[in-house]
């Protein structure tokens, strides 16, 4: 289990990670993943669900990335700022996941 930065609008999950992720490189080749809650260190908090995923791009990510900045507020902005410090390797990219039908 990886922790990551999420945000939920309807039955719509957001999930921000770094483009060369592990996270990413699965989705690109598979759309079904599992969710559920952990701890900042990835330990589980409870049972995960089944979903289906999709890269976000041009408006979608900026939307998702708005909710992110809401939700998490300077924390999240902080953390912006070091991935744009790390230039290429801090870029970042957008998810998305609803639950698997």
């Amino acid at each position: 289990i990886t922790p990551v930065w999420v945000a939920r609008a309807g039955n719509q999950i957001y999930v921000m990670t770094i483009a060369d992720s592990g996270k990413v490189k699965r989705l690109r080749n598979n759309p079904q993943a599992s969710l559920g809650p952990s701890d900042a260190r990835g330990k589980p908090l409870g049972g995960q669900i089944r979903v289906a995923g999709r890269l976000l791009a041009g408006a979608e990510a900026q939307a998702a990335n708005d909710m992110l900045n809401k939700k998490y507020g300077l924390i999240k902005r902080g953390f912006d700022l070091f991935l744009k410090l790390r230039g290429s390797k801090g870029r970042q990219e957008f998810l998305a996941f609803e639950a698997a039908a």
